[in-house]
């Protein structure tokens, strides 16, 4: 597994807010999140992103993670 693919992972976990099921769209450099209600399209890319995942990835715990959290965003959409 290519090392950019556990990055890009990784922010996609701490970018899902479970308060309200969605993806959040920018960070600052200190790495909180900016507030505020994300965009259609930020949900929409990361619901994507997560679909190409789940479909190619070899690493079997890469795509449960990937599962998981497509699984809770999908309500969200």
């Amino acid at each position: 597994m290519a090392p950019s693919a556990q990055r890009y992972l990784r922010f996609l976990v701490e970018a899902f807010d479970t308060q309200c099921g969605r993806f959040r769209n920018f960070r600052l450099v200190d790495g909180s999140w900016v507030p505020g209600e994300a965009s259609e399209d930020c949900q929409g890319r990361a619901m994507h992103a997560l679909g190409d995942a789940i479909a190619t990835a070899a690493d079997a715990a890469f795509v449960d993670t990937a599962t998981d959290l497509f699984e809770r965003a999908l309500p969200g959409t």
